[in-house]
Parts: C-alpha cells; structure tokens; sequence
C-alpha cells in the first residue's frame, strides 16, 4: 500500500470488478465462489448437465503479460458494453498502463523497478 500505484490500482479494480460481475458471468471471483459452484454441481442444484470444469496454471504470470494487448481487450470490452464515455475509457486506460507498467520492489534498501510484463502486488 505504500507504492504510489496503489491506491490508483484499487480505484481501477473498483472501476472493473462489478462490470465483470455483470458482464462476464462465467469468470471465477475468487476461490470461494469456485467452492461453491462445485457443491452446487455435486448437489444437483444446477438444472443443466452439460458440465464443463477446466483448470490453467500460467508458469510465470505477470511477467509474461503482454500489456499492449490487455489494454486493447480492455478496450474493445469497454466500448462493446458501451461503458461511460471515451474520456473516462482514455483515462482507465492510461491509469491501467501506468500501474501496469510501474512495477517496483525493494532489496536491501535497495529499489529495483520491474521491467517484463505487469507490475505485481496491486489489486
């Protein structure tokens, strides 16, 4: 919470986080809810039986993000649902970059700034 990309990652996840809600229902929230969509499953408490469960585990998953790419998804969604206006869209996404992009860490007293794919430690 120190780094100055903080509290302007949090601004970013509360900008996005309830349009995934609303917009991409098949996105996993967090591990609980993936807990809970299973017991459902087990329970028979989803009417349709066309189950799917798949997993992905990324070896390195920050450091290989390819930002550029991101930021047009970003985009392309945001414009798709007709989010906002195109200033606010311009701003989320020069605010997503400049956190992505401004990763650093301390050593030893020491501060080293991440140089490959997105920045960690931010929500």
């Amino acid at each position: 919470m120190t780094w100055i990309t903080f509290h302007l990652s949090q601004w970013i996840a509360n900008q996005l986080n309830p349009l995934v809600l609303i917009h991409c229902p098949n996105v996993l929230k967090d591990t609980t809810q993936l807990i809970q969509d299973i017991t459902k499953i087990n329970t028979n408490k989803i009417t349709t039986h066309n189950y799917h469960i798949m997993s992905a585990d990324v070896e390195a998953l920050y450091p290989n993000m390819d930002i550029q790419h991101g930021l047009k998804s970003i985009k392309q969604f945001l414009t798709s649902i007709n989010w906002e206006n195109n200033d606010k869209i311009n701003f989320l996404l020069w605010a997503m970059e400049f956190t992505l992009t401004k990763g650093y860490i301390s050593f030893k007293n020491m501060i080293f700034q991440q140089t490959n794919g997105a920045a960690m430690e931010a929500p």
